[in-house]
Parts: structure tokens; sequence; C-alpha cells
């Protein structure tokens, strides 16, 4: 049910978004602390890349699709995505998507698409093709969408998927490609901190990583602790009455959404740990949920 009311949830706040009149507000700036997604921190709330990416970044940089997904060669309303990876467990597939937004029509394309998967060693040099796939395109629609997909071997390693599109008459158009991963299942959950010290009037954001393989669900309510004695000892959690409900997902090497902590100008000194309950993104074939905990200290 929870899941079901956080789906709903989203759905809501993005017909909202989408709804808005025309002349509506610009995006929250993601500077400003009061940024429900960035809580003024977007290098930690959304950073531009992985936590574990696995060694892809150390490969030589490959020419990928457009982060816009737009194709300068192509018609306005066809887009082109990587879906699924980089990082994948034995038995998944990669590959890429093309997107239309035309919903009252077709699309004349004429393309011959070509795709295809090569084994790469640990200097990123391609090796022969593993595995491949052709499909032509005359027509597209928002109901009759293109999907490109290969699944890579099972054994653990680097790969490099290539798409090639070309015109019936052979002209090529472009090649794109994107470095793939395959690792074993791997479970390591953690729990991240904007900082490991802090003063009272200070905000502490935490956040889930993912150095695993293994999707992790999570959601904004956690604990706070603090070190007394030579144990730990739940504390009331400041200015805090409730908790949006809300479902995060996270998947292989990523992080997870910011959860903010405010800390009372009058909050006392000492050791405290924010402690967050996870669960298996796969679940119910994972195991039980899990607690992370993250230190962290207040001084004057």
């Amino acid at each position: 049910m929870a899941g079901r009311a956080a789906a709903a949830l989203m759905a809501c706040a993005a017909a909202l978004v989408l709804a808005a009149p025309a002349g509506a507000a610009e995006a929250p700036d993601p500077n400003d602390p009061s940024n429900p997604f960035t809580f003024g921190n977007p290098e930690f709330c959304t950073p531009d890349g992985p936590v574990n990416d696995f060694g892809i970044s150390h490969l030589p940089p490959l020419l990928e699709a457009p982060d816009s997904g737009d194709l300068p060669f192509g018609p306005k309303t066809v887009s082109i995505d990587f879906a699924a990876g980089p990082i994948l467990t034995p038995g998944m597939s990669a590959g890429f998507w093309l997107h239309s937004e035309n919903y009252s029509g077709h699309t004349p394309l004429h393309w011959a698409l070509r795709n295809r998967i090569r084994a790469v060693d640990a200097a990123g040099s391609p090796g022969k093709v593993l595995s491949r796939g052709k499909q032509r395109v005359r027509l597209i629609n928002a109901a009759r969408e293109v999907k490109l997909f290969l699944e890579p071997p099972r054994a653990p390693g680097f790969y490099r998927y290539e798409v090639e599109i070309a015109d019936f008459d052979g002209k090529h158009l472009a090649t794109y490609s994107s470095y793939l991963r395959v690792e074993r299942k791997l479970w390591d959950p953690r729990l991240g901190l904007s900082g490991n010290q802090f003063h009272p009037g200070d905000q502490v954001l935490s956040r889930v990583e993912n150095f695993g393989t293994e999707p992790i669900v999570s959601g904004e309510e956690f604990r706070l602790q603090r070190y007394v004695g030579g144990a730990w000892f739940h504390r009331r959690i400041p200015d805090r009455d409730g908790w949006l409900l809300w479902l995060g997902y996270t998947s292989a090497g990523g992080s997870g959404r910011c959860t903010p902590l405010s800390l009372p100008l009058s909050f006392p000194p000492g050791q405290y740990r924010i402690v967050k309950e996870v669960g298996w993104g796969s679940w119910p074939d994972g195991g039980p949920p899990q607690f992370l905990a993250a230190p962290f200290e207040v001084t004057p």
C-alpha cells in the first residue's frame, strides 16, 4: 500500500508540474535551501556521476548519444535514449530506445538500425563482436516506439554497446556507443552524509548510496541517535512532526534522494548518528530489510 500511495503522490506532483499555466514560475534554483530535491546542495543531492561506476570512468571516452536525446539529423519529435545499464548483472539487457512525441499520426523515418555488443579490455580497446541485431524503421509514433536491446555475455567484464543509424539508401547518419559493465549480484548499501562535523543551526543531509549492483528501496523516514556513556540512545528529531510519503529506488552505483535534518541553534554538541531502514529493490527475491547508520559530530 505504501508503494502505491507513494506512486500516486509522485504522479500527482508530476501532473501539477505538467499542468502549470503559461508564464508560471521557473524551476526552483538548485542552490536555494528550500529546494525540496537539492536543499541548497546540488553537488551532494543531484551529483553528476555515480558513487561507484565499477571502473567505467577510467575507460577512454566514446561518442555517446546526446544527453538531450535530440538527433540533429532527425525529426524534432524523435529522440534517442540509452536505456538500462551501464551496470548490469548477468542476464540483464541494455540498449537504445527511440522515442516519439507524435501522438496523432506517424513520423516517417526510413532508417536502418544496426546494434552490436563488443568485448572491451581493461584499457578500453574494442574486441570482436559478441552479439548483433538490426531493424528497419519506416514510420514511428508514440504508440510504436523502437527498442534496440541486446544481452551481453554473462561473464563479468567491460563491454561496449553500439548503434549505427543509416537511411534506406545506405547513407550513414550516426554511430553512438556506450560502455557496459557486467558484475555479479552484490548487496552493498551505504548511508552517506553531506559532512561529518556540523554546528547548531546547520542542516545535515543524508542519502542512500548503492556501491553494489542490487537495487535499493528506501523512504524519507530515519532515526536520530546520540552516543552517551558508551551506548547509542534514540533522540527526538527536532522540528519533525511527520514524514513525506515517497518511495525511492536506487539503482546500481547510484545515490538516492536527499533527506534533511535541521539542527536548532540550541542543539547540544555531541556524537550522533542517523539510522535508516532500506530494503531490496528485488523484493521478495532479496533478503530482509537492513538498517544503515552514518555517524557525525556536532560541535559548538
